[in-house]
């Protein structure tokens, strides 16, 4: 006997042999190309609102620029996107803009970094207080 899956997307997906129990719950979100390019011009304007120094507006600003140019080509690197925005959400948590712009600069990091998948955790891990 076989059985075959095929070609599926989600955001969580159990193959087990034998028995599995779940405490909790399970979520699995999906993020497509045209809500991660809202998602990035959504984090540049509470970026420009945020009110940085200098030196940490051109740093973001050069990240952001990295990022915005990845997510619009035709196969984007999400490996890439994953790095910039580590550096990102890394120099926004330590200039402070995170805990003062809260979720105006939160949800786009969440939503890019869900998109990016793997480097998504590493970029969670950042938004902790």
């Amino acid at each position: 006997m076989s059985f075959n899956i095929s070609n599926q997307t989600g955001g969580v997906i159990n193959n087990v042999a034998g028995n599995q129990q779940i405490y909790g719950d399970q979520r699995g979100q999906a993020i497509g190309p045209n809500t991660v390019r809202e998602a990035v011009r959504k984090l540049r304007s509470a970026v420009d609102d945020a009110g940085l120094d200098p030196a940490t507006s051109a740093a973001v600003s050069a990240g952001l620029g990295e990022i915005e140019s990845e997510v619009q080509a035709r196969e984007p690197d999400r490996s890439r996107v994953g790095e910039a925005l580590e550096k990102v959400a890394g120099l926004l948590t330590s200039a402070g803009a995170i805990a003062v712009a809260g979720q105006a600069l939160i949800g786009p990091i969440q939503a890019v970094a869900t998109w990016v998948g793997s480097w998504g955790p590493a970029v969670a891990h950042l938004m902790r207080f």
